[in-house]
């Protein structure tokens, strides 16, 4: 056989920069970012258009006596682990001299105050750069949960605009190294793991050519009727209770489940806690499995029923105790109807998340504890239910505040929100908490605009999938199938060249706005699940990749048959990072088929690209491109 040895962008890379803007852990570009939200107690305008250093605003300041400007992380902080420095910069306006006091806090505790012309001076019409150590402001390794700049005086001052506050973090000057070892092995992967989320509202599902793309993707398993309108849906009448909506457009229980099985995926029903009955839940099982031989397993009590913005009629809303009562009498009526389903219930990966009115101890730290979570876990194991699954959800990137190095360093969260979570269940159920599986139910970026359609979502996608699965994850859906076009955050901080926003994985078609492309088109996302396939199916065993650069991901996979296959995501923005990849525990390799989808397949809205390349034995060297994904198949391969 003759080989193609080709290898886009570069086999080599002759000249290495060691600098990328994703490197960086974004605190405020044009506005907060990601999920550090603006908790300041002065007179601010942050998107000031008056100076900006970066794209088009910045946040102009303005101190009375003892007032700060304040950035507060929306979830458990930022870990400064890698990361040397804060820096930010600033623009005194007409003045100069501007003074202030810098201060963050770690885990929530305040550290001492350093001041602003120990790194720096405000001067007037300029942007000067303050870059101050993380020793300094005693971070070093902590999780950062504030950022402070504030009036130390107690005498005000003159307005300075501030812009472009990030930490920074030193990469490697030389290549990467990625270790495959293929002697080891971890989690075993089911059609569970390649799940997308589907709707009752999505009048483009039954479509032949959404067939298509559904046979095309190779997805495992869906879920069903949607996220938050679950709790709404009648599932005899195909009508939501809330408001009444018909949904004559979208796929009942029957056609649902015609184009479910007829693509030969499991199925995930989501019950109607919200406004439905553990009886409803019954007949809803009899008719899917009874009537339509459906043959749906996993049956997910309720969608994010701890949260306000979910439907719920009981007296008592949005109760962890109300809550695990509809469950254990979903388990009594529905178990004898199929002995083969599975019930799970939902919750959080933190003890303190949506405060309830009662408290539970804890009994492995002592600690007297009122979050959705261990009050549902503790009533359940009190009422001797355990359930076949526990289901979480994560958004890392709050809407308007998208960043897209934060969205792409956020994939490593899982990481802690798997162990995490599976020690709190540990904690309430004792040994069966070890076995219970954690499904994760959605996953996005959790934007609103254009870069949820952009590769960057497409690479989050993949490195978040990968992640979760390595770290024990039982399920991994994506939200969702098809969704809707909307403006949403354009700002050119983001990468991407589409002008709307949209949170399917295929085009539900133009939307009102005048944007979005023709029903079905893919976008980026739809093209990463491609290569996750390509990558591992059902059956397979998720290898331990060592890499030696924070921005370039890797992951292995080996098949039943022996197939080996890597898969490498670039999140540089800019950087094509070279690698030395080695193969531990295996025969030597000739070739490797590779599979790509990158910055030129998105800007021709192409296909995945791939070749062969060859392999000199056990060892090959390659540049990653910026903002690629890549997977290489090097076949069966014997240990």
């Amino acid at each position: 056989m003759r080989l193609r040895q080709v290898w886009p962008f570069l086999a080599l890379v002759a000249a290495f920069a060691a600098a990328d803007d994703n490197a960086d852990h974004e605190i405020y570009v044009e506005y907060p970012a990601g999920v550090w939200g603006d908790w300041s107690w002065c007179t601010r305008d942050t998107g000031s258009t008056t100076y900006a250093r970066s794209y088009a605003r910045s946040c102009r300041v303005q101190f009375a006596a003892w007032t700060a400007l304040s950035f507060h992380n929306d979830l458990d902080g930022q870990d400064t682990t890698g990361f040397t420095h804060l820096e930010f910069w600033v623009h005194g306006g007409t003045r100069s001299g501007q003074r202030f006091g810098i201060r963050v806090a770690t885990d929530g505790v305040e550290q001492p105050i350093v001041l602003s012309d120990r790194y720096s001076t405000v001067v007037a019409g300029q942007w000067k750069r303050f870059r101050v150590p993380l020793a300094d402001l005693n971070a070093v390794g902590k999780r950062l949960t504030d950022i402070t700049l504030l009036d130390h005086d107690g005498v005000a001052d003159q307005p300075f605009w501030m812009d472009d506050m990030k930490l920074i973090r030193p990469l490697p000057t030389k290549g990467a190294t990625i270790l495959l070892d293929a002697r080891k092995s971890g989690p075993t992967l089911s059609k569970r793991h390649f799940g997308m989320n589907t709707a009752i509202w999505d009048g483009a599902f039954a479509l032949a050519a959404t067939k298509d793309r559904l046979l095309e993707a190779g997805y495992g398993i869906f879920r069903y009727p949607g996220g938050a309108i679950s709790d709404t849906y009648d599932w005899r009448t195909h009508t939501s209770r809330n408001d009444g909506t018909f949904w004559q457009w979208g796929p009942d229980t029957a056609a649902f489940l015609q184009v479910a099985n007829g693509v030969g995926v499991e199925k995930m029903f989501t019950i109607n806690y919200g406004s439905g009955t553990p009886e409803e839940a019954r007949d809803w099982l009899v008719y899917a499995n009874r009537t339509l031989g459906g043959n749906v397993l996993y049956w997910n009590v309720g969608n994010e029923c701890y949260g306000g913005w979910e439907y719920d009629l009981h007296p008592k809303k949005h109760d962890a105790v109300t809550y695990a009562g509809f469950v254990q009498r979903c388990y009594a009526l529905m178990k004898p109807e199929d002995g083969r389903i599975k019930i799970g219930v939902v919750g959080t990966y933190r003890e303190t998340d949506w405060p309830q009115d009662t408290s539970v101890l804890n009994p492995r730290t002592g600690r007297s504890v009122n979050g959705w979570s261990p009050v549902l876990l503790k009533r359940l194991a009190t009422l001797g239910v355990v359930p076949d699954f526990y289901e979480i959800h994560d958004y890392p990137i709050v809407p308007d505040r998208e960043s897209d190095a934060n969205l792409l360093q956020s994939a490593s969260r899982w990481a802690t929100i798997l162990p995490q979570t599976r020690q709190m269940l540990i904690d309430y159920f004792g040994t069966a908490g070890a076995t219970i599986p954690i499904y994760v139910g959605e996953n996005n970026g959790g934007g609103n605009g254009k870069q949820m359609v952009s590769l960057v979502n497409g690479l989050f996608y993949v490195d978040a999938w990968a992640q979760a699965v390595r770290a024990g994850a039982g399920s991994y859906l994506w939200w969702d199938l098809h969704n809707a076009s909307e403006p949403g955050n354009l700002s050119p901080s983001l990468y991407g060249w589409r002008n709307w926003g949209d949170w399917g994985v295929l085009s539900a078609g133009p939307s009102n706005e005048g944007v979005g492309d023709p029903v079905n088109t893919p976008y980026p996302t739809f093209y990463s699940h491609k290569l996750i396939r390509r990558f591992a199916g059902p059956g397979d065993r998720v290898l331990p990749v060592a890499s030696s650069h924070p921005l370039l991901r890797a992951y292995g996979a080996r098949a039943a048959d022996g197939t080996l296959r890597l898969l490498v995501v670039n999140t540089a923005r800019a950087l094509p990072i070279r690698a030395d990849l080695s193969l531990a525990g295996t025969t030597p390799v000739g070739y490797a088929r590779w599979y790509r989808y990158g910055q030129p397949e998105d800007a021709a809205v192409s296909d995945v690209s791939s070749g062969v390349l060859a392999v000199r034995g056990r060892s090959i060297r390659l540049a990653f491109p910026a903002y690629s994904i890549t997977v290489l198949d090097f076949g069966r391969v014997a240990s």
